[in-house]
């Protein structure tokens, strides 16, 4: 009977002994669904595959991860990449998947690099998808994690901050070079429209703005322009940085928004954070 339903094109044949009955377009959550049948008991969804699914991730990968119990091995198939684990992780969804928290920490132990961890945990924080608490809690459980340190400083800031650049500009800009604290995401307004300052020196009239290209594409260049001339209309200051200068010059970052921050008043002095750091001493703009 399948055989014929196969051979008369209304069944599909997705992987050996598991078929699709019908004849339409195969979409990610077919092919996961298919993938954990063909693996078998106790398979689930797992890393990039269940980062799709939850929501963390906005692309869906070409392969489907399925981890598995250690004892059991499941014959392999194209398109399915097979973890085996000693531990049984808990399961939860349709199709069947890890947590948020083991999905999140199995992607930080795939992590390429510390922006890739970071993007991960404030993702997974900002999209409302779990806490650091339970992302806390989740990583305790594991005998071995790469980049634990990194997690654990991240972790203590990935409620507030809103992307790897902003958690970068937190600890190497300003709490490095002992800069007042700022407020992160602070909200505003537009005309009718609300907006929100990545970072906010209230007291100080002073916006600084991450400009990291997931957040603010070149289309909308014209808009950021306009966003950082109405602070200066209203009275403010506005520094804007990227990538290049929070991740490999944030003394020079560091250095200027100091002598912004004392230009508007604040009479603290910002600390170096080595011997060939050049910030420090008092601001060399004329004050108003």
């Amino acid at each position: 009977m399948i055989r014929a339903q196969v051979d008369a094109h209304r069944w599909q044949r997705v992987h050996p002994s598991t078929f699709v009955a019908h004849n339409g377009e195969l979409g990610f959550r077919t092919r996961a669904w298919a993938a954990v049948l063909f693996c078998g008991p106790s398979a689930v969804v797992s890393h990039r595959a269940a980062g799709y699914l939850i929501g963390l991730l906005d692309r869906p990968p070409a392969v489907i991860d399925v981890s598995v119990p250690a004892r059991r091995r499941p014959r392999g198939a194209r398109g399915i990449r097979i973890s085996r684990r000693r531990i049984a992780l808990a399961s939860s969804g349709s199709p069947p998947r890890v947590t948020v928290e083991d999905t999140v920490l199995d992607l930080v132990c795939r992590a390429a690099n510390t922006d890739e961890v970071v993007s991960l945990i404030t993702a997974a924080c900002q999209r409302r998808l779990t806490t650091a608490a339970r992302l806390r809690e989740a990583a305790q459980r594991r005998g071995t994690l790469p980049w634990r340190s990194l997690v654990n400083d991240v972790l203590l800031e990935a409620d507030s901050a809103h992307s790897a650049l902003e958690w970068r500009y937190l600890r190497d800009v300003e709490r490095r070079h002992g800069l007042p604290a700022s407020k992160r995401q602070a909200p505003g307004r537009r005309g009718r429209s609300n907006l929100w300052r990545d970072v906010a020196y209230r007291k100080y009239r002073l916006i600084v703005e991450l400009d990291g290209t997931a957040a603010h594409p070149p289309e909308d260049r014209h808009r950021d322009m306009a966003r950082d001339n109405r602070v200066v209309v209203e009275g403010g200051k506005s520094l804007s940085y990227g990538w290049h200068a929070v991740a490999g010059h944030f003394c020079e970052a560091a250095d200027q928004v100091a002598s912004v921050l004392q230009h508007s008043g604040w009479t603290g002095t910002p600390t170096p954070c080595g011997p060939n750091c050049p910030v420090g001493g008092r601001s060399r703009l004329p004050r108003r």
